[in-house]
């Protein structure tokens, strides 16, 4: 399968920095200045499509605000970029522009200077958790702090969900653990629009593009790797998928993906270290049948980070009336 993850580098960060890019082959690179106002100072990450730098905003500078300094994340419209990624990456910016909350990154703005296209990010002091990971001891981290990050991921997922917006790509690598201890979700770039019953033009044509997106197999539940139209309950899927990485040091199916598992009838070990009650919160979170999986992120989080005998029923409740399509 290969790397499982991809690299940190769409972390809008200040502590994972990497080598030149192609973008700096082409004249973008620290020291440029886009829109005469974001002055590029050192390159902090990279993906295949993008890079991100570390900027001040000159404006506010001027102005006299107390940090000036932005993420800038750059996608030059090269030959070869497809023309709908560039659009998709301007249409989810207006989108997440409005997505305000703690644990998720914010997006202030997008803009373009000739083929350069480059949105504008809140900076976060930190490291992506892919790799917090692999830095830990065992590539594990302590259930106190593990919970703590699926909380705040939770919090962040359910207020993605209610505007009507699912990630459909989490993976250590979307996921940003602030030098705080608190986490925060990034790379909504693929995020995709929760149908509804009566879709406008633009939601289709979101709905169109996202289809372009990539998927993490590793961390992809069967009915995205089926191409099924996101849900929430595949976002719930993933949390399960890190939340086990994290504690284990291994993926819950091995080297196989969801789909695989399913397919071949793989059985996923229980984590020895963690109680009766959360054990059977995160198995129902991992479940390879979306009719058994709990459905919504709240519900996980309930059980699996606040286990009482209640909170197992409730979640175990919605994940029946899920399955019987109530």
């Amino acid at each position: 399968m290969g790397d499982a993850d991809a690299p940190a580098a769409e972390a809008p960060g200040t502590e994972d920095s990497q080598g030149d890019t192609d973008v700096q082959s082409t004249g973008i690179g620290a020291g440029t200045v886009l829109k005469d106002r974001f002055l590029l100072l050192k390159e902090i990450g990279q993906g295949g499509l993008s890079t991100v730098y570390k900027a001040r905003d000159l404006v506010a500078a001027k102005a006299g605000l107390s940090d000036p300094n932005v993420a800038v994340k750059i996608i030059q419209a090269a030959p070869g970029v497809d023309p709908d990624i560039i659009s998709l990456m301007h249409r989810e910016a207006r989108r997440l522009r409005e997505l305000v909350h703690p644990n998720i990154v914010r997006v202030y703005d997008m803009d373009r200077e000739g083929d350069v296209h480059f949105m504008i990010m809140e900076l976060l002091e930190g490291r992506p958790l892919s790799r917090v990971l692999r830095e830990a001891t065992d590539n594990r981290l302590p259930p106190a702090r593990l919970f703590r990050l699926v909380r705040d991921l939770s919090s962040a997922l359910a207020y993605a969900h209610k505007t009507g917006i699912i990630h459909a790509d989490l993976k250590p690598g979307n996921v940003f653990v602030l030098n705080s201890g608190g986490a925060k979700l990034i790379d909504f770039n693929i995020a995709y629009p929760i149908a509804r019953p009566v879709k406008t033009r633009e939601e289709d044509t979101i709905v169109i593009l996202a289809r372009f997106g990539a998927v993490t197999p590793a961390y992809a539940s069967p009915q995205r790797l089926k191409g099924a139209e996101p849900c929430e309950a595949d976002d719930v899927f993933s949390l399960a998928m890190i939340a086990y990485l994290a504690l284990s040091g291994t993926r819950p199916f091995g080297q196989k993906n969801a789909l695989e598992a399913r397919e071949e009838d793989v059985k996923v070990s229980r984590l020895p270290d963690l109680s009766w009650l959360r054990w059977r919160a995160l198995r129902a979170g991992l479940s390879l049948s979306d009719s058994g999986r709990t459905p919504s992120v709240r519900q996980f989080c309930e059980g699996f980070c606040q286990p009482n005998p209640m909170a197992l029923v409730r979640s175990l409740v919605a994940a029946q009336l899920s399955a019987a399509g109530r």
